[in-house]
Formats: structure tokens, C-alpha cells, sequence
């Protein structure tokens, strides 16, 4: 798994879908001949319920130490910004395993650090950016199609009194330019791109979206200044050699279609993994 740490007591952390399995059903549900290409359910599961998502999503809980009612799966397809003191508990469901998920999908959703929640979703190649607010924390789900995801800021900070300026944001993961190769015209699928100077070509036909470098600007002009934006180390989805769930390459068919869990929480709620050194979960990548 990928660690990082964000704020001064808050800890995300990515699984990798190569050793943890896909974590969405959506991936799975997709594709009715799944099985025939490899279905990764646990063994001596029949997986009729389609639910080895579930299953390993919860055992990437377990393994963590996080206990099931610390832990709230929410998924991030949505437009809208959540908090989880206006949540309805009648729209959080029990999922095989044991832990909890809610189904509206949000783009950006946050809790109180008094609720003692561990907040997870499942990407692959999207910006994941954690934050830290005081006495707060949550994700900001960043992609193309959803540009204007960092208004989620400013009414985070508004919900719980603080200020933008109190906010310590971590850009954890985004798949970058070379391994997010397009084709055809980049006006028409990236917008605006490049004018601002986000579009690199490889030659005619083939260019990259500086992917990283728009979600930097895009946070920056949410009023965030660069000292309260950690970008060290942002694992990159699309490196295959990391093993991580990549949309860009499961469409070309070099691995198959997948998603990583995504967390954020206080450390203190993961269990051993609470009792190690800072210096320990700082970017780091365990096998």
C-alpha cells in the first residue's frame, strides 16, 4: 500500500489492485464475462452476488486495523460536496464484509475528526486530494470532467468555520502526461487546455494533458497558496510497474479495468500502523 501523510494528523492511504484486487463494483458489474478473464474474488467465494469488491475492499480494512465502525465508503462519481453531520444514516448501507457505505456518490466529502471516520472511495488515475481542516478532514475528487470540484473547498471551510488559509492539502495521486497518451483533437476532450499551455504533443496525432500541472492550478486558484500544498511524491496510477488501478490503461487493455481504495483519516484510528514513526508513513510505498 501507498501511505502519505497530510496535516499534522491525518494519514492517507492507496491500495494497489495488483496484490488487493479491485475494490469497485462497478468494474466488476461491467463486464458479464469477468470470471473468464480472471474474476478476483477470494478463493471459495462463488462471487453471485458480484461482490468480491466488497470483500476486498474489506480486507484491506482489516489489514489496516481499521475497525468497521470507523470506516465510512462513500463513492466519489457524484458533483456534489457531502458532510457527514447533514448525512441521512438511512443512506448508509451495510455491504458484505462488514463495513458501511454510502450510496449517494460525492466529488468531495468531509466529517468532523470528533465522528472518528475513516473516509474511503475507489479511483483510479484521478487527482486524490486529501485535506486536513482543523477538526476536520476529507478527499476532493479532481478529474477533467469535473473542473470546478474545488469550489468543495470553500464551502468546507465555510460548514466548519475556518478559513481556505487553514486548510493542509496533500495532492496524493494523478496519473501523469506520459502515461495518459490521447488522440484525436484536444480542444474537443480537455477544453481551454491548450491555450493555457496544458497539452503536450508527441508528434501529430499523439499528445499528453499536463494532467498534474492543471490540478496544481486548479487548486491554487481555489485561493490555496503554495505552502499549503503538499505535491511531494504523488504516486502516479499509470506507472504499471507500481502495480496501481489505472482507467487510462485497462481502456487500452494492458491490465484489467479496476479501482484502487482511497483513504483519509486521523492516524490514530489504523491501527498499528498509528504506533510507527511519523517519518514511517511519509510517501511510503510497502510491499
Amino acid at each position: 500500500m501507498r501511505f502519505a501523510r497530510v496535516g499534522q494528523r491525518s494519514i492517507a492511504v492507496v491500495s494497489r489492485m495488483r496484490t488487493h484486487g479491485s475494490v469497485s463494483r462497478g468494474t466488476c458489474a461491467r463486464s458479464k464475462d469477468c470470471a473468464k478473464r480472471g474474476c478476483q474474488a477470494p478463493p471459495a467465494h462463488d462471487n453471485a452476488g458480484r461482490d468480491c469488491s466488497d470483500l476486498n475492499l474489506q480486507a484491506i480494512f482489516d489489514e489496516l486495523g481499521l475497525h468497521t465502525d470507523h470506516v465510512l465508503a462513500i463513492g466519489c462519481a457524484g458533483d456534489a460536496v457531502g458532510f457527514h453531520d447533514e448525512t441521512d444514516p438511512g443512506l448508509i448501507k451495510p455491504r458484505r464484509g462488514g463495513f458501511r457505505e454510502l450510496i449517494p456518490d460525492y466529488a468531495a466529502y468531509f466529517t468532523a475528526a470528533e465522528a472518528e471516520l475513516v473516509l474511503a472511495t475507489h479511483m483510479a488515475d484521478c487527482g486524490f486530494l486529501a485535506v486536513e481542516l482543523p477538526g476536520a478532514h476529507g478527499y476532493i475528487h479532481l478529474t477533467r470532467l469535473n473542473m470546478a470540484a474545488m469550489d468543495a473547498l470553500k464551502i468546507a471551510t465555510d460548514h466548519y468555520g475556518c478559513h481556505v488559509s487553514d486548510a493542509r492539502l496533500r495532492l496524493v495521486a494523478a496519473i501523469s502526461g506520459p502515461n495518459f497518451p490521447q488522440f484525436g483533437d484536444p480542444e474537443a476532450r480537455f477544453p481551454g487546455w491548450a491555450d493555457a499551455g496544458f497539452i503536450m504533443w508527441r508528434d501529430n496525432e499523439i499528445w499528453e494533458p499536463d494532467n498534474r500541472g492543471m490540478l496544481r492550478k486548479q487548486i491554487l486558484d481555489a485561493g490555496v497558496a503554495p505552502e499549503q500544498l503538499d505535491l511531494t511524491d504523488v504516486l502516479d496510477p499509470g506507472d504499471l510497474t507500481l502495480g496501481h488501478a489505472s482507467h487510462s490503461a485497462g481502456v487500452r487493455g494492458e491490465i484489467p479495468l479496476g479501482r484502487d481504495a482511497y483513504l483519509i483519516g486521523p492516524r490514530r484510528l489504523f491501527g498499528l500502523l498509528a504506533l510507527e514513526p511519523v517519518s514511517s508513513v511519509v510517501a511510503q510505498e510497502s510491499r
